[in-house]
């Protein structure tokens, strides 16, 4: 008995493997998800595009069923992602309704930040669950080498490890996306549908802001006479130090430079040389100091 009872203690279930998929859209965020599929180890995977080139060569290089239009999409009991713009899902979910498919059967997400499962109306009339499913999570362009794999991260669910994916719709689907996400090594996060807009502003702020901070720091280095390469160079240390800083710290403690200092001296002299350069640099840098101010006051 005792032998038995340590067996069973040291014995780890396996990881399922996602089920089968179909993905519609392979802009950059289709893409990586049907790498990150593939590498978790989905059978099944099915993947829907225009017909360009560089989409076959994705789906070779994954051993993955490619269809050049929806139309052609036949019986499949597990999941369709929508990963197309957001004006273009509505009117998707529309096309597939008209499939002859068992929907109750069906699981269908889309990977809008800002829409909820409402939009997919037209499908969960037919019996299918459906919810909103998008990865907190910044996308590269995704190049394929004809003759190799896709350039993604190695490990694991590759770009998807540790995301947040941002979840709401109807609860069944909303239990089977989580599932999804965990799959993938992502953290499912349940939104109800009037938090999905300030979801989404919150990471443009801790991804698009960001890089247009990190932008217009380098432009500032051009004005006085150095290469974008050498601007990029000084740069790039300080901002990958304080992502640390935040990552240990907090943002809050992590928080530097002369508005949390409140030295209101160096702001008025840097606001001055902004005005003579870029008079609408210094509206914004006003506004952010002034932000920043307020808050350490």
């Amino acid at each position: 008995m005792h032998s038995v009872y340590l067996l069973t203690m040291t014995v780890r279930p396996r990881k399922s493997p996602p089920p089968p998929l179909t993905i519609i859209g392979l802009g950059p965020v289709g893409k990586a998800l049907a790498c990150a599929f593939t590498r978790a180890g989905s059978a099944g995977l099915t993947l829907i595009g225009r017909g360009r080139p560089g989409e076959q060569t994705l789906a070779r290089a994954l051993k993955a069923r490619y269809l050049p239009d929806l139309s052609r999409l036949i019986q499949n009991n597990g999941f369709i992602i929508i990963c197309v713009k957001d004006s273009q899902i509505a009117y998707v979910s529309r096309q597939l309704a008209q499939l002859r498919i068992g929907w109750n059967r069906l699981t269908i997400l889309h990977t809008s930040g800002v829409l909820g499962g409402d939009v997919l109306k037209a499908l969960a009339s037919k019996g299918a669950a459906v919810a909103a499913w998008h990865p907190y999570m910044t996308f590269p362009k995704l190049s394929v080498r004809r003759a190799g794999s896709p350039t993604l991260p190695e490990s694991g669910g590759g770009l998807f490890a540790g995301v947040t994916f941002g979840i709401s719709g109807e609860m069944r689907a909303v239990q089977a996306a989580s599932r999804l996400s965990r799959a993938l090594g992502g953290r499912p996060l349940r939104l109800r549908e009037e938090d999905r807009i300030l979801y989404h502003l919150s990471a443009v702020l801790s991804c698009g802001f960001v890089a247009a901070d990190l932008l217009l720091a380098v432009r500032v280095l051009k004005s006085i006479g150095l290469s974008e390469k050498r601007a990029l160079e000084t740069v790039l240390p300080i901002a990958s130090q304080t992502l640390q800083n935040v990552a240990e710290l907090g943002p809050q403690r992590a928080l530097t430079g002369p508005a949390v200092r409140g030295d209101l001296a160096t702001i008025r002299k840097h606001l001055r040389a902004l005005k003579k350069s870029d008079p609408h640099l210094a509206r914004v840098y006003a506004a952010v100091s002034r932000h920043l101010l307020k808050r350490n006051a």
